[in-house]
Protein backbone atom coordinates (compact mmCIF):
# COMPACT_ATOMS: atom_id res chain seq x y z
CA UNK A 1 0.00 0.00 0.00
CA UNK A 2 1.39 3.36 -1.10
CA UNK A 3 0.29 6.71 0.24
CA UNK A 4 0.03 8.03 -3.33
CA UNK A 5 -0.10 6.57 -6.83
CA UNK A 6 0.91 9.16 -9.43
CA UNK A 7 -0.31 8.64 -12.99
CA UNK A 8 2.19 9.84 -15.58
CA UNK A 9 5.99 10.10 -15.41
CA UNK A 10 5.78 13.82 -16.07
CA UNK A 11 7.72 16.80 -14.77
CA UNK A 12 4.91 17.44 -12.28
CA UNK A 13 5.15 13.80 -11.18
CA UNK A 14 8.90 14.18 -10.65
CA UNK A 15 8.14 17.12 -8.37
CA UNK A 16 5.66 15.04 -6.41
CA UNK A 17 8.20 12.21 -6.10
CA UNK A 18 10.77 14.67 -4.75
CA UNK A 19 8.39 15.21 -1.79
CA UNK A 20 6.73 11.82 -1.32
CA UNK A 21 9.77 9.62 -1.99
CA UNK A 22 9.17 5.91 -1.34
CA UNK A 23 5.60 6.63 -0.24
CA UNK A 24 4.51 7.02 -3.88
CA UNK A 25 4.49 4.92 -7.03
CA UNK A 26 4.58 6.51 -10.50
CA UNK A 27 2.85 4.61 -13.30
CA UNK A 28 3.41 5.57 -16.93
CA UNK A 29 2.02 3.95 -20.07
CA UNK A 30 4.73 5.41 -22.31
CA UNK A 31 8.36 4.20 -22.30
CA UNK A 32 9.68 7.73 -21.59
CA UNK A 33 9.54 10.25 -18.78
CA UNK A 34 8.98 13.94 -19.39
CA UNK A 35 7.41 13.23 -22.78
CA UNK A 36 4.71 15.92 -22.37
CA UNK A 37 7.37 18.55 -23.14
CA UNK A 38 10.35 16.70 -24.62
CA UNK A 39 8.64 14.24 -26.96
CA UNK A 40 5.91 16.76 -27.77
CA UNK A 41 8.56 19.26 -28.98
CA UNK A 42 6.97 21.71 -26.56
CA UNK A 43 9.72 24.20 -25.70
CA UNK A 44 7.62 26.01 -23.14
CA UNK A 45 7.22 29.69 -22.31
CA UNK A 46 7.51 32.08 -19.38
CA UNK A 47 11.00 31.08 -18.29
CA UNK A 48 11.36 34.51 -16.69
CA UNK A 49 8.98 33.37 -13.94
CA UNK A 50 11.10 32.03 -11.11
CA UNK A 51 10.12 28.76 -9.40
CA UNK A 52 9.25 28.87 -5.70
CA UNK A 53 10.63 25.61 -4.35
CA UNK A 54 14.31 25.08 -3.64
CA UNK A 55 14.22 21.83 -5.61
CA UNK A 56 12.97 23.60 -8.74
CA UNK A 57 15.45 26.44 -8.29
CA UNK A 58 18.22 23.85 -8.20
CA UNK A 59 16.84 22.23 -11.37
CA UNK A 60 16.79 25.58 -13.16
CA UNK A 61 20.39 26.28 -12.11
CA UNK A 62 21.52 22.88 -13.42
CA UNK A 63 19.73 23.52 -16.71
CA UNK A 64 21.51 26.85 -17.04
CA UNK A 65 24.85 25.13 -16.40
CA UNK A 66 24.02 22.50 -19.04
CA UNK A 67 23.29 25.19 -21.65
CA UNK A 68 19.54 24.72 -21.80
CA UNK A 69 19.08 28.47 -22.16
CA UNK A 70 21.31 30.21 -24.65
CA UNK A 71 20.88 33.33 -26.77
CA UNK A 72 17.20 33.54 -25.89
CA UNK A 73 16.48 29.99 -27.06
CA UNK A 74 15.65 26.79 -25.19
CA UNK A 75 17.37 23.44 -25.72
CA UNK A 76 15.13 20.58 -24.58
CA UNK A 77 17.81 17.87 -24.50
CA UNK A 78 19.20 18.74 -21.02
CA UNK A 79 15.67 18.48 -19.62
CA UNK A 80 15.64 14.76 -20.46
CA UNK A 81 18.72 13.91 -18.42
CA UNK A 82 17.48 15.98 -15.47
CA UNK A 83 14.06 14.36 -15.18
CA UNK A 84 15.63 10.90 -15.24
CA UNK A 85 18.06 12.09 -12.59
CA UNK A 86 15.10 13.23 -10.49
CA UNK A 87 13.34 9.87 -10.89
CA UNK A 88 16.40 7.67 -10.28
CA UNK A 89 15.85 5.58 -7.15
CA UNK A 90 12.13 6.38 -7.08
CA UNK A 91 9.28 3.89 -7.54
CA UNK A 92 8.61 4.31 -11.26
CA UNK A 93 7.16 1.87 -13.76
CA UNK A 94 7.33 2.88 -17.42
CA UNK A 95 5.55 1.23 -20.34
CA UNK A 96 2.64 -0.09 -18.27
CA UNK A 97 -0.93 0.43 -19.38
CA UNK A 98 -3.48 1.45 -16.75
CA UNK A 99 -6.33 -1.03 -17.12
CA UNK A 100 -8.65 0.07 -14.32
CA UNK A 101 -8.90 2.33 -11.30
CA UNK A 102 -11.26 1.23 -8.54
CA UNK A 103 -12.20 2.85 -5.27
CA UNK A 104 -11.95 0.53 -2.28
CA UNK A 105 -12.48 1.11 1.43
CA UNK A 106 -8.83 1.93 2.08
CA UNK A 107 -8.43 4.11 -1.02
CA UNK A 108 -7.81 2.90 -4.58
CA UNK A 109 -6.72 -0.15 -6.52
CA UNK A 110 -5.00 0.44 -9.85
CA UNK A 111 -4.57 -2.48 -12.24
CA UNK A 112 -1.87 -2.16 -14.90
CA UNK A 113 -0.59 -4.36 -17.70
CA UNK A 114 3.04 -4.53 -18.84
CA UNK A 115 5.86 -6.95 -19.60
CA UNK A 116 5.30 -8.62 -16.20
CA UNK A 117 1.63 -9.19 -17.00
CA UNK A 118 -1.21 -7.82 -14.89
CA UNK A 119 -0.33 -6.17 -11.59
CA UNK A 120 -2.41 -4.37 -8.99
CA UNK A 121 -1.21 -1.51 -6.80
CA UNK A 122 -3.05 0.01 -3.85
CA UNK A 123 -2.84 3.56 -2.57
CA UNK A 124 -4.69 5.92 -0.28
CA UNK A 125 -4.69 8.63 -2.94
CA UNK A 126 -4.31 9.08 -6.69
CA UNK A 127 -2.82 12.12 -8.42
CA UNK A 128 -3.18 12.18 -12.20
CA UNK A 129 -0.53 14.35 -13.90
CA UNK A 130 -1.38 13.28 -17.46
CA UNK A 131 -3.63 14.96 -20.01
CA UNK A 132 -5.67 11.78 -20.53
CA UNK A 133 -8.70 12.63 -18.40
CA UNK A 134 -8.91 16.41 -18.49
CA UNK A 135 -10.59 18.96 -20.70
CA UNK A 136 -8.37 20.42 -23.39
CA UNK A 137 -8.62 23.85 -24.94
CA UNK A 138 -6.28 22.91 -27.78
CA UNK A 139 -4.24 20.01 -29.10
CA UNK A 140 -1.49 20.11 -31.72
CA UNK A 141 1.09 17.78 -33.22
CA UNK A 142 4.34 19.70 -33.46
CA UNK A 143 7.00 19.58 -36.17
CA UNK A 144 10.54 20.90 -35.99
CA UNK A 145 11.21 22.66 -39.29
CA UNK A 146 14.54 23.66 -40.81
CA UNK A 147 13.02 26.96 -41.92
CA UNK A 148 9.79 28.92 -41.71
CA UNK A 149 7.05 27.59 -44.00
CA UNK A 150 5.65 30.03 -46.58
CA UNK A 151 3.25 32.64 -45.23
CA UNK A 152 -0.40 31.71 -45.23
CA UNK A 153 -0.09 27.96 -44.73
CA UNK A 154 -0.24 28.28 -40.95
CA UNK A 155 -1.30 31.25 -38.83
CA UNK A 156 1.50 33.13 -37.10
CA UNK A 157 0.46 31.86 -33.66
CA UNK A 158 1.06 28.28 -34.85
CA UNK A 159 4.75 29.02 -35.51
CA UNK A 160 7.32 29.28 -32.74
CA UNK A 161 11.04 29.99 -32.81
CA UNK A 162 13.13 26.96 -31.88
CA UNK A 163 16.54 26.56 -30.31
CA UNK A 164 19.43 25.73 -32.60
CA UNK A 165 20.39 27.20 -35.94
CA UNK A 166 18.81 30.49 -37.06
CA UNK A 167 15.62 29.95 -39.00
CA UNK A 168 14.48 26.77 -37.30
CA UNK A 169 10.93 26.82 -36.03
CA UNK A 170 8.24 24.66 -34.51
CA UNK A 171 5.10 24.29 -36.61
CA UNK A 172 2.09 23.41 -34.47
CA UNK A 173 -0.43 21.49 -36.55
CA UNK A 174 -3.90 21.81 -34.97
CA UNK A 175 -5.93 18.62 -34.59
CA UNK A 176 -9.33 17.82 -33.10
CA UNK A 177 -9.34 17.42 -29.33
CA UNK A 178 -10.47 13.81 -29.67
CA UNK A 179 -8.10 12.96 -32.54
CA UNK A 180 -5.83 9.97 -32.10
CA UNK A 181 -2.23 9.84 -33.29
CA UNK A 182 -2.91 8.23 -36.72
CA UNK A 183 -5.52 10.91 -37.45
CA UNK A 184 -3.04 13.61 -36.43
CA UNK A 185 -0.43 12.13 -38.76
CA UNK A 186 -2.90 12.62 -41.60
CA UNK A 187 -3.19 16.31 -40.69
CA UNK A 188 0.63 16.55 -40.70
CA UNK A 189 0.79 14.87 -44.11
CA UNK A 190 -1.75 17.35 -45.49
CA UNK A 191 0.38 20.23 -44.15
CA UNK A 192 3.59 18.82 -45.64
CA UNK A 193 1.98 18.44 -49.07
CA UNK A 194 1.50 22.23 -49.15
CA UNK A 195 5.20 22.94 -48.60
CA UNK A 196 7.72 23.56 -51.38
CA UNK A 197 10.46 20.96 -51.65
CA UNK A 198 12.99 23.43 -50.28
CA UNK A 199 11.11 23.63 -46.95
CA UNK A 200 12.38 20.68 -44.94
CA UNK A 201 11.04 19.00 -41.82
CA UNK A 202 13.67 17.87 -39.31
CA UNK A 203 11.44 15.73 -37.08
CA UNK A 204 7.98 15.61 -35.60
CA UNK A 205 6.60 14.84 -32.16
CA UNK A 206 5.52 11.38 -31.12
CA UNK A 207 2.90 12.73 -28.71
CA UNK A 208 0.55 15.69 -28.57
CA UNK A 209 1.17 19.20 -27.33
CA UNK A 210 -1.87 19.71 -25.10
CA UNK A 211 -3.27 22.87 -23.55
CA UNK A 212 -5.64 22.62 -20.62
CA UNK A 213 -9.08 24.14 -20.25
CA UNK A 214 -9.96 25.41 -16.81
CA UNK A 215 -7.99 25.72 -13.58
CA UNK A 216 -6.07 22.91 -11.91
CA UNK A 217 -5.47 21.13 -9.58
CA UNK A 218 -8.99 19.84 -9.05
CA UNK A 219 -10.37 16.77 -7.32
CA UNK A 220 -13.08 14.59 -8.81
CA UNK A 221 -14.32 11.32 -7.33
CA UNK A 222 -11.34 11.25 -4.99
CA UNK A 223 -8.75 11.63 -7.77
CA UNK A 224 -6.63 14.79 -7.87
CA UNK A 225 -5.89 16.12 -11.37
CA UNK A 226 -2.62 18.02 -11.63
CA UNK A 227 -1.79 17.99 -15.37
CA UNK A 228 1.84 18.75 -16.09
CA UNK A 229 0.86 20.36 -19.40
CA UNK A 230 -1.08 22.94 -17.42
CA UNK A 231 2.22 24.67 -16.62
CA UNK A 232 4.06 26.99 -18.97
CA UNK A 233 7.33 25.01 -18.95
CA UNK A 234 8.95 21.90 -17.43
CA UNK A 235 10.61 23.77 -14.55
CA UNK A 236 7.32 25.30 -13.42
CA UNK A 237 5.60 21.91 -13.81
CA UNK A 238 8.23 20.31 -11.56
CA UNK A 239 7.85 23.22 -9.14
CA UNK A 240 4.07 22.75 -9.15
CA UNK A 241 4.46 19.09 -8.19
CA UNK A 242 6.77 19.97 -5.30
CA UNK A 243 4.46 22.70 -4.05
CA UNK A 244 1.37 20.49 -4.26
CA UNK A 245 3.17 17.67 -2.47
CA UNK A 246 3.99 20.02 0.37
CA UNK A 247 0.44 21.30 0.57
CA UNK A 248 1.31 24.65 -0.95
CA UNK A 249 -0.13 26.46 -3.95
CA UNK A 250 0.57 24.43 -7.06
Amino acid sequence: MYNVIVLGATFAAAGLAAVYGDACMILEDRPQAGYEFINAIKFGTDYATQPQSEEAKKMQKLLEEKGAFAEGRVNLFPFGSLIYRQLTGKNVLLNVKTVSIRQVDAGFEVEVYGVSGYRTFKAKRIIDTTANRIKLSKKTLNLLMAELPPAGILPAEALEEAWGHPGQCVAKIPVAKDADYPQARQAVAAFLRQLPESCKMITFADCFDCQTEGAYPVERDGVVYLPSVGYANPVLAFDGGVLFGRGGEA
